[in-house]
């Protein structure tokens, strides 16, 4: 009994980890891809990787040539067409 709350301990702190680590290289990598699709005018503050969705904060894009701000937004979220949560629910609605 003893030996399984340790395993499910390391199983659940290995889970957290590797979410913290994904959701860091997500947020490069979608960070990337943005630069290289609009080029060096826009910038982002922070992009936050959450379970149901993706947070963009402090979005602007600068004219490279007129040195103007052309738009700023301050929060974006992105959810997927698919939500866990909700995604379960249904599906176990629909198999009654």
């Amino acid at each position: 009994m003893k030996r399984w709350v340790v395993v499910l301990g390391i199983v659940a702190v290995v889970a957290v980890a590797g979410f913290f680590t994904l959701s860091y290289c997500g947020g490069r990598f979608i960070r990337a891809r943005l630069q290289e699709a609009k080029g060096p005018g826009l910038s982002v503050g922070a992009i936050n990787v959450y379970p149901t969705h993706l947070s963009l904060k402090g979005i602007q894009y600068e004219d490279p040539t007129l040195k103007k701000r052309m738009f700023q937004i301050e929060e974006i979220r992105i959810y997927p067409p698919f939500s866990l949560p909700s995604g379960v629910s249904s599906r176990l609605k629909n198999a009654r």
